[in-house]
């Protein structure tokens, strides 16, 4: 069964590729273009799907987007407090619309998704309440889409990405 991987490159969603490519699946890596200021993630992507032989397909999008500044030198606490100076409002959702589209043009019967709903970050649409249902990933049907998400903590993800066939550099 093939499967896409909305794949940023971050954590989150590079585990998802992993854990993917474990659970048999022909795997294909879609990475979204937006403009971004860090490019290292997309970069990282693309060695992560090398390595495992994956093919990376990307996508470009432009909309109008607010200048945001990068957030430096932001404690713990504050990040816990409040949304991040660059957030993007509706970006998520977007990029999950995106990979449905995608997804049925390449035949693909499911789409994972790294949104790590245990961490705040100002994504309404990372969290369960916000989508669909609170079920790591979203099956593609004719009818439309159903999503699940990860309810795990961050600390549980490299023991996935090692037993997936990650490694630490």
């Amino acid at each position: 069964m093939r499967v896409l991987v909305l794949h940023s490159g971050g954590m989150d969603s590079t585990t998802c590729l992993y854990k993917a490519k474990a659970d048999g699946y022909e795997v294909v890596s879609l990475g979204i273009d937006y403009g971004q200021r860090l490019r290292i993630e997309m970069l990282f992507a693309e060695r992560q799907c090398s390595t495992l032989g994956v093919l990376r397909e990307i996508v470009s999008v432009s909309w109008k987007k607010p200048t945001r500044p990068i957030p430096e030198d932001r404690d713990v606490a504050e990040m816990r407090a409040s949304i991040s100076p660059a957030f993007l409002p509706g970006r998520n959702a977007l990029f999950l619309s995106i990979a449905s589209a995608h997804a049925a043009g390449i035949g693909a019967e499911k789409i994972y998704i790294g949104l790590n709903c245990v961490d705040f970050s100002g994504y309404s649409c990372s969290r369960p309440k916000s989508c669909c249902s609170s079920s790591s990933s979203a099956t593609t049907r004719p009818s439309g889409a159903h999503f699940r998400f990860r309810r795990k903590p961050r600390t549980w993800f490299p023991k996935l990405g090692r037993a997936g066939g990650g490694h630490r550099r």
